[in-house]
Formats: structure tokens, sequence, C-alpha cells
């Protein structure tokens, strides 16, 4: 980019000299702007037991879509090659309130296995621990703030 002249005379600026006015101030617009930051949440899934299967994970923005598939859910699925941890990173999501549910699918069915009462066969967890095991969580118990670059959230896979 050109560099800009201050005239101290009272002539009219040149178009170049326009121009590179115009630019540096859309430039400096562009990092000023305070607009809808997005940036990775990187989550770590610890107590990874088996290879079998993969992880689903589904992130949630409110009551009305939580522990549903519905088209404002962001659902990430992931093959697993280790045991121990595993990092998955939900990149250009905006800084916000969440409440984040995973499952590891050991039989690669696509759902959380549960017995005839409800109770989970597979490993869950949730981006907090809910209060009670013997019932769904409620979106409120699990919600997190999501408010810093590349903030990191710790999961640990649990069985019922």
């Amino acid at each position: 980019m050109g560099s800009i002249r201050f005239v101290s005379n009272s002539r009219q600026p040149d178009v170049m000299t326009r121009i590179s006015i115009i630019l540096l101030c859309a430039v400096l617009m562009a990092f000023i702007s305070p607009g809808e930051q997005k940036t990775a949440l990187i989550i770590r899934v610890d107590n990874i037991n088996s290879t079998e299967g993969q992880l689903w994970l589904g992130i949630y923005t409110s009551q009305q879509d939580f522990l549903q598939q519905t088209a404002s859910v962001r659902i990430l699925g992931q093959k697993i090659d280790h045991t121990g941890s595993l990092l998955l990173e939900a990149d250009d999501l905006p800084f916000g309130t969440y409440a984040i549910a995973v499952f590891h699918d050991k039989n690669n069915n696509g759902q959380l296995d549960q017995s005839l009462v409800g109770i989970p066969q597979e490993p869950y967890a949730f981006s907090r621990k809910p209060k009670s095991k013997w019932r769904a969580p409620s979106y409120d118990e699990v919600k997190f703030t999501f408010d810093r670059p590349n903030q990191e959230l710790s999961m640990r896979l649990e069985n019922w």
C-alpha cells in the first residue's frame, strides 16, 4: 500500500492520496470495529477406554435445542484411534453461552444406547457435571460461557 502524505498548504490532495486515506481508514475500522468475534473452542475429552466406534459431540445454544438433533445444533463426530484423551476443536464458534454433550458410540450406530428404563449404556459427559445422574440434565445445569480465544473445556466420559 502506498504511503500517505499530508499536505500543509491548501491545495486538494491528489487522487492517490485520497485512495490511500480511504484504504487506511477501512483497514483501521476492520480492526477496531466490535463485530461478533469467532474463534476456536478446544474440547478435551478424557477417560476414553476403547478405540471402538467414535465420539459424538453436540454443541447446544438453548434449552429448546438441548439434546435434540436440530438445524441449530453443531454436531461433531470423531473416529477414535487411541485411548486416554482426545482433543476436538469447534472452530469459528461465536463467543456465547453453550451446553455440550458427548458420548462414546462404541457400536457405531449413531446414537447413545440406553436400557429399557433409559439408563445410558455407553460412556457420556456434559460440559459441566449434572447434579443428578438419575435424570437427563437441563441446559442450565451444564451450560458454560465461551468468552476467550482458544478456550479449553475438559470433559470426562463416565459410565452410568
